[in-house]
């Protein structure tokens, strides 16, 4: 019996090349759908480094659309009318959000009008939609809206299992299930022995935005730096707040000890990964952390904000990392005090979180989605 492909539109804001975690999960969920025999087709922004409106990426096609970028985030200004044509002309059968946008809402509409089920995955709250202060007041509306779309979604992807029971006893109305996010090893150096500096490494990696709260990393940072030596920390990621960390940084004299690495690829972003000592993710709002994958996959221990919902997903407390309060720096210099004075006990850490990782296999991941992508399928 002959095999039909399964042709399917993703629709994010970010693609390739990916700015945030959510392009990074969707540039390894498109390559590992076309690898499967998917028919993949991408709708996204556009900024002034694309010259073309569409254009074949690695097996995916790619749409994009003209774009305003806002406090950093890209958004992607389509009509209907551009979208629907998109989805005739490759005669998509499954739609798949991934962005809370301008966007999501006018392909939502134009998937509806042409009858197709419609997916989505829960990368980020409405909180990081309003940080802006313009946007605040209308949290509660945005809130609302975001609400009656997921309602119509025939199943909602939840990365972490904890923001799932928390969104179950609160919109039970939702098809909601735990489909967690994942991280390709192979999209990285496939060499991730650690590679020990002479200096005490931290590193972040990750947009440099409000919601990340690194102002608090490098006050730690600072303080640290005053009773040890030979420290460094490592700023992986770009963003608008950039220049007000840097000014940060040196008001508290410890500019020539944070070196700001912008944005890197997979390569270059894998050496940094092997040379740091620790791993820390201050941020005030995540759903479920690709960053920290990356950074487990590499043996790093973590040092997390416990607050995070998917927080001991990740860590063991004292066994591959530390939980700490934000409210405060001083718990964090704790744990970088500890870490730094007990640099033997690190490669523990490193083996925990390595085997931690290994939970998160993309094969058996993709095919739980998969799997839901059959059930909602149309057949033509």
């Amino acid at each position: 019996m002959r095999s039909i492909k399964t042709n399917i539109a993703l629709i994010s804001d970010d693609f390739f090349p990916a700015k945030t975690g959510v392009g990074v999960h969707l540039n390894q969920l498109a390559s590992e759908l076309i690898a499967r025999g998917f028919n993949v087709t991408v709708l996204t922004s556009k900024n002034k480094n694309h010259k073309n409106e569409f254009e074949i990426i690695n097996g995916v096609k790619v749409y994009r659309f003209r774009t305003l970028t806002i406090q950093g985030f890209p958004q992607a200004l389509p009509t209907q009318s551009e979208i629907k044509k998109i989805l005739l002309k490759e005669k998509i059968q499954i739609v798949h959000h991934h962005y809370t946008s301008f966007l999501m809402v006018q392909a939502f509409f134009a998937a509806d009008k042409l009858q197709l089920p419609q997916i989505s995955t829960y990368h980020f709250s409405v909180d990081v939609i309003t940080q802006p202060l313009f946007m605040k007041p209308f949290k509660s509306l945005i809130l609302k809206k975001q609400i009656q779309f997921l309602e119509k979604m025939k199943f909602l992807f939840i990365p972490s299992s904890k923001l799932l029971d928390q969104f179950k006893l609160k919109y039970p109305q939702i098809n909601s299930i735990h489909i967690s996010n994942f991280f390709k090893m192979e999209d990285f150096s496939e060499n991730k022995s650690h590679l020990k500096q002479e200096n005490f490494t931290i590193l972040y990696s990750g947009r440099l935005a409000t919601e990340k709260n690194i102002q608090l990393l490098i006050e730690a940072f600072g303080k640290l730096s005053e009773s040890k030596k030979n420290v460094q920390l490592w700023i992986a990621g770009d963003g608008p707040l950039k220049k007000d960390l840097l000014e940060h940084a040196t008001r508290l004299g410890v500019a020539n000890q944070v070196k700001f690495w912008g944005h890197l690829n997979h390569s270059q972003l894998s050496e940094l990964y092997k040379k740091a000592d620790v791993f820390v993710l201050p941020s005030k709002l995540e759903t479920f952390s690709l960053v920290c994958l990356e950074a487990m996959t590499f043996g790093l221990p973590l040092l997390l904000n416990r607050q995070l919902v998917s927080a001991t997903e990740f860590v063991s407390q004292g066994k591959n990392g530390f939980l700490f309060d934000i409210d405060n720096s001083n718990e964090l210099v704790q744990y970088l005090t500890y870490c730094y004075d007990n640099q033997g006990e690190l490669n523990n850490m490193r083996s925990v979180s390595y085997d931690k990782s290994k939970a998160y296999n993309t094969n058996s991941i993709i095919n739980k989605m998969i799997d839901h992508y059959r059930q909602v399928q149309n057949v033509v």
